[in-house]
Protein backbone atom coordinates (compact mmCIF):
# COMPACT_ATOMS: atom_id res chain seq x y z
CA UNK A 1 0.00 0.00 0.00
CA UNK A 2 1.89 3.88 -0.88
CA UNK A 3 1.46 6.48 1.45
CA UNK A 4 -0.92 9.36 0.32
CA UNK A 5 2.21 11.88 0.16
CA UNK A 6 4.23 9.34 -2.08
CA UNK A 7 0.99 9.79 -4.39
CA UNK A 8 0.95 13.19 -4.11
CA UNK A 9 4.30 13.63 -4.94
CA UNK A 10 4.09 11.37 -8.07
CA UNK A 11 1.23 13.03 -9.36
CA UNK A 12 3.06 16.42 -8.82
CA UNK A 13 5.84 15.22 -11.00
CA UNK A 14 3.70 14.02 -13.69
CA UNK A 15 1.47 17.44 -13.87
CA UNK A 16 5.41 19.24 -13.99
CA UNK A 17 6.28 16.49 -16.61
CA UNK A 18 2.88 17.16 -18.99
CA UNK A 19 3.39 21.32 -18.64
CA UNK A 20 6.48 21.03 -19.80
CA UNK A 21 5.53 18.65 -22.79
CA UNK A 22 2.69 21.23 -23.77
CA UNK A 23 5.04 23.60 -23.74
CA UNK A 24 7.07 22.52 -27.31
CA UNK A 25 10.96 21.90 -27.42
CA UNK A 26 13.20 24.27 -25.43
CA UNK A 27 14.47 27.03 -27.42
CA UNK A 28 18.34 25.92 -27.80
CA UNK A 29 16.69 22.80 -29.52
CA UNK A 30 15.05 24.45 -32.67
CA UNK A 31 16.54 23.88 -35.66
CA UNK A 32 17.67 26.68 -37.49
CA UNK A 33 19.53 24.26 -40.10
CA UNK A 34 17.03 22.42 -42.56
CA UNK A 35 16.97 18.81 -41.81
CA UNK A 36 18.82 19.47 -38.55
CA UNK A 37 17.38 18.22 -35.49
CA UNK A 38 18.81 20.44 -33.02
CA UNK A 39 20.91 23.92 -33.00
CA UNK A 40 23.95 24.22 -31.37
CA UNK A 41 25.42 27.30 -30.15
CA UNK A 42 29.01 27.42 -28.95
CA UNK A 43 30.03 30.11 -26.17
CA UNK A 44 33.54 31.71 -25.81
CA UNK A 45 34.87 30.42 -22.47
CA UNK A 46 37.74 32.58 -21.21
CA UNK A 47 39.00 35.82 -22.19
CA UNK A 48 40.08 36.60 -25.64
CA UNK A 49 42.94 39.63 -26.82
CA UNK A 50 41.36 42.92 -27.52
CA UNK A 51 43.33 42.37 -31.30
CA UNK A 52 41.61 39.28 -31.36
CA UNK A 53 39.66 37.96 -35.16
CA UNK A 54 36.34 37.53 -33.15
CA UNK A 55 34.00 37.32 -36.24
CA UNK A 56 35.92 35.41 -38.39
CA UNK A 57 36.35 32.62 -36.01
CA UNK A 58 32.54 32.90 -35.02
CA UNK A 59 31.55 32.69 -38.61
CA UNK A 60 34.16 29.92 -38.87
CA UNK A 61 32.35 28.09 -36.07
CA UNK A 62 28.91 28.50 -37.38
CA UNK A 63 29.70 27.22 -40.65
CA UNK A 64 31.23 23.98 -38.98
CA UNK A 65 28.54 23.91 -36.86
CA UNK A 66 25.96 23.68 -39.99
CA UNK A 67 28.28 20.89 -41.73
CA UNK A 68 28.17 18.72 -38.95
CA UNK A 69 24.04 19.22 -39.06
CA UNK A 70 23.59 18.72 -42.27
CA UNK A 71 26.35 15.59 -41.68
CA UNK A 72 28.83 16.96 -44.02
CA UNK A 73 31.47 15.53 -41.42
CA UNK A 74 34.39 15.90 -44.38
CA UNK A 75 34.06 19.61 -44.37
CA UNK A 76 33.27 19.88 -40.52
CA UNK A 77 36.66 18.52 -40.25
CA UNK A 78 38.04 20.62 -42.77
CA UNK A 79 36.69 23.77 -40.90
CA UNK A 80 38.02 22.18 -37.49
CA UNK A 81 41.78 21.81 -38.49
CA UNK A 82 41.64 26.03 -40.05
CA UNK A 83 40.25 27.19 -36.50
CA UNK A 84 42.33 25.31 -34.94
CA UNK A 85 45.40 26.38 -37.25
CA UNK A 86 44.06 30.10 -36.35
CA UNK A 87 44.68 29.39 -32.55
CA UNK A 88 41.25 28.23 -31.40
CA UNK A 89 40.29 25.26 -29.29
CA UNK A 90 36.66 23.94 -29.80
CA UNK A 91 35.37 21.65 -27.23
CA UNK A 92 32.24 19.96 -28.71
CA UNK A 93 31.66 18.35 -25.13
CA UNK A 94 30.72 21.80 -23.48
CA UNK A 95 30.10 23.34 -26.99
CA UNK A 96 32.80 26.01 -25.79
CA UNK A 97 35.11 28.08 -27.48
CA UNK A 98 38.63 29.80 -26.31
CA UNK A 99 41.85 30.68 -27.27
CA UNK A 100 45.33 29.16 -27.00
CA UNK A 101 48.54 31.10 -25.66
CA UNK A 102 50.25 31.81 -28.89
CA UNK A 103 47.45 32.07 -31.31
CA UNK A 104 49.21 35.43 -33.27
CA UNK A 105 51.97 33.18 -34.00
CA UNK A 106 50.02 30.27 -34.98
CA UNK A 107 47.20 32.81 -36.97
CA UNK A 108 50.43 34.26 -38.68
CA UNK A 109 51.34 30.99 -40.29
CA UNK A 110 47.31 30.46 -41.38
CA UNK A 111 47.61 33.97 -43.45
CA UNK A 112 50.91 33.00 -44.69
CA UNK A 113 49.64 29.78 -45.81
CA UNK A 114 46.34 31.37 -47.06
CA UNK A 115 48.56 33.90 -49.12
CA UNK A 116 50.78 31.19 -50.84
CA UNK A 117 47.44 28.93 -52.02
CA UNK A 118 46.09 31.91 -53.17
CA UNK A 119 49.10 33.20 -55.44
CA UNK A 120 49.78 29.62 -56.15
CA UNK A 121 45.95 29.95 -57.58
CA UNK A 122 46.65 32.72 -59.28
CA UNK A 123 49.63 31.20 -61.03
CA UNK A 124 48.06 28.39 -62.32
CA UNK A 125 45.11 30.96 -63.69
CA UNK A 126 48.34 32.48 -65.59
CA UNK A 127 49.79 29.10 -66.84
CA UNK A 128 46.12 28.86 -68.12
CA UNK A 129 46.15 31.85 -69.80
Amino acid sequence: MKHAAYSAIDAAIAKGVQEARSRGPRPELVPRVAGAKREVRYTQYGSAPRDFPYGLVEALIEKRTRARLKKHYSEADRLQARIGRMGVKLDDRWRTWSVVKGWKKMMGKEAQGEAQAVQEGQADVQARA
